[in-house]
């Protein structure tokens, strides 16, 4: 049998395939690689409980898709249904990791903003605040901010 390499504690207990998954080293290696890439994915994002147990089931439900197909006990009509839930529950986690990313993303250019308008605060000669101005707003422009 196969053995899981995803670290397990507390919620993580979640992150758990079941025995006849764990059979096949190819499947636990796909579950434990769709972890780690949807872990990555959602870096930088505060996740709840919700969503990170969310991150759990897309995985396994692929894992089970695989495993069903490999062992033939699917039908085509079983695979376009299971396929559709499973993009769903992608669907769903796409929109939350989107919007995590737009916050993480603002609360960002609101922290380099803070800072830049400090330190412009600094520069006493008028002239040379103004270029620095100009050119900051100019690279920012370029940038789409």
């Amino acid at each position: 049998m196969a053995e899981q390499t995803t670290f397990r504690t507390g919620i993580n207990l979640a992150f758990d395939l079941p025995p006849q998954y764990r059979e096949d080293p190819d499947l636990v290696e796909l579950y434990d690689a769709l972890i780690l890439e949807l872990r990555t994915e959602a870096r930088g994002i505060p996740m709840n409980t919700i969503q990170t147990l969310l991150l759990e089931r897309i995985a396994f439900y692929y894992v089970a898709l695989k495993g069903a197909e490999r062992s033939g006990t699917i039908n085509p009509t079983q695979i376009k249904d299971m396929t559709k839930f499973w993009l769903d529950m992608t669907s769903e986690f796409n929109k939350q990791l989107a919007a995590g990313h737009e916050k993480l993303r603002e609360s960002l250019l609101r922290s380099i903003s803070d800072m830049v308008m400090e330190k412009l605060a600094d520069i006493q000669d008028p002239e040379i605040k103004k270029t620095v101005i100009l050119s900051l707003k100019e690279g920012f422009a370029e940038m789409g901010m």
